[in-house]
């Protein structure tokens, strides 16, 4: 532990852990008027809660007369953790507050006669309520709870003029999602946040860094590992955000990435995921790979090499759709053969208006189940590659055909006494759908007896595939 002076604690050393001086440093090391962004996360019980509190109680004290807001998904669990935490630490310094509309007001006695700070403590569930916020300091706790949008939102309420300096920070146990993207795989836009001197910081946090665990942190995490199934262990004692990846395809890896010219091929496969025009909306995705020929070296025949990749949200782009389509037949100087979701029959019809070769796909209940086992063995087998392209995000808004696959993850059960569903998450799913799609194409869809038979092209000709 160390003893330090966070920003507005003049007079008041306080106790840290090495980590959570991480979290202050980084908040020092900013100028004023720029931002500081820290996100806090991993194993459980290494201070993230109670340097939330401190953060928010430093904030309000550094800059008189400004708002800090303490935030949770629901403002209930705010009561018992985050909030009796800083009632605790803010005690000396607390003149008034609302039980009803849960702010807290922080006044140094120093300043001057009607000037003191306002500590909010609300759920942040409804991103559109946060609109009208005016912010210096936005601290969430369990960030793995709360939406994109709201985070977002808070990004943009950091505005208020009483702040020297402006502060987003977020703790989280290891989950997929925002907090992930944007501090433990660093996906903010690093140029556009250096203009107006914002700062991004990942301080990691592990059970050994907190020594106010009881009986002691050795302990403690000794009992937690003999408790916790195994992918508990790894998230919440190990503080590991990899254990949502390679959840549904746990073959992919780097090992199948396509290195070199492309081989000969015999037929090109597609696959197609139409989504809307908001920008907000589910996606358009498309995948297309090629089904090497015969005697190719180092590839075996109607071996996959996946090396386009379309995904995008926005009012032209389904245009913008066709126009990727056209340019990868164009430049393949062949022919692709689409398939697409059998319940997006709009879709197909509008492709096969615009000139493409596109069949639905096989639907039905055991139709997402039988597509991700075409795909996982291909995988197994060796038998699916992807080039270079494919782990690069294909528009601004987009993941990587790589990254999408890795993180595709099966639905969570809530109620313990039920089995886990055996179904994918419906978010995030439009790369691998088209890829599943894609599949179809190439494979045909597997049926119990019999080889899988599929139209091509539209044309009324039966081809009988392999069977996966």
């Amino acid at each position: 532990m160390v003893t330090t002076t966070p920003p507005g604690r003049t007079e008041q050393r306080v106790v840290l852990t090495a980590r959570q001086r991480e979290v202050f440093d980084a908040i020092r090391a900013v100028p004023r008027g720029g931002m500081a962004l820290i996100g806090y996360g991993g194993a459980m019980g290494g201070g993230k809660t109670a340097c939330a509190a401190e953060v928010a109680l430093s904030a309000a004290l550094a800059d008189p007369g400004v708002s800090v807001m303490i935030g949770r998904k629901h403002f209930e669990h705010l009561k018992t953790t985050t909030m009796a935490e800083f009632d605790q630490r803010a005690r000396p310094w607390i003149i008034n507050s609302s039980r009803t509309e849960h702010w807290r007001a922080i006044r140094d006695p120093r300043w001057p006669e009607g000037v003191e700070s306002r500590v909010y403590m609300r759920g942040v569930d409804d991103f559109l309520g946060l609109g009208s916020e005016q912010l210096g300091t936005a601290v969430l706790d369990e960030a793995g709870e709360i939406g994109r949008r709201s985070a977002l939102m808070l990004l943009g309420r950091l505005r208020h003029p009483a702040a020297s300096r402006y502060i987003f920070y977020a703790a989280s146990n290891p989950w997929p999602g925002w907090f992930e993207d944007w501090f433990v795989k660093d996906e903010l836009p690093t140029e556009a946040l250096t203009e107006f001197d914002a700062k991004v910081t990942f301080v990691p946090a592990f059970i050994r860094d907190n020594p106010h665990l009881r009986p002691s942190p050795e302990a403690y995490e000794a009992r937690m590992r003999a408790l916790y199934p195994q992918d508990w262990v790894r998230r919440m004692v190990e503080g590991s955000f990899l254990t949502f990846e390679g959840q549904v395809h746990g073959g992919l890896g780097m090992h199948l990435q396509w290195v070199g010219e492309l081989p000969q091929f015999s037929r090109l496969v597609g696959g197609l995921d139409f989504g809307g025009a908001n920008p907000a909306a589910h996606k358009t995705a498309g995948v297309v790979a090629g089904l090497a020929k015969r005697d190719q070296p180092a590839i075996g025949e109607g071996e996959m090499v996946r090396f386009a990749h379309f995904e995008d949200a926005s009012p032209s782009v389904h245009a913008d759709l066709w126009t990727w389509m056209r340019g990868v037949e164009s430049r393949m100087k062949r022919r692709v053969e689409w398939c697409a979701d059998k319940s997006q029959m709009w879709g197909i019809s509008l492709a096969k208006d615009a000139g493409f070769l596109i069949e639905p796909s096989h639907g039905g209940a055991d139709s997402v189940a039988g597509g991700i086992n075409l795909q996982n063995k291909r995988i197994e087998d060796g038998a699916s590659y992807f080039t270079e392209a494919l782990t690069e995000p294909p528009s601004p808004n987009a993941r990587s055909w790589y990254d999408s696959m890795l993180r595709y993850r099966w639905k969570d059960q809530p109620d313990e006494d039920k089995q886990v569903p055996g179904e994918p998450i419906k978010r995030d799913d439009d790369t691998p759908n088209a890829d599943r799609y894609m599949h179809e194409s190439a494979d045909g869809f597997p049926v119990p007896t019999g080889p899988a038979v599929r139209l091509v092209g539209g044309t009324g000709h039966k081809r009988a595939t392999r069977v996966a």
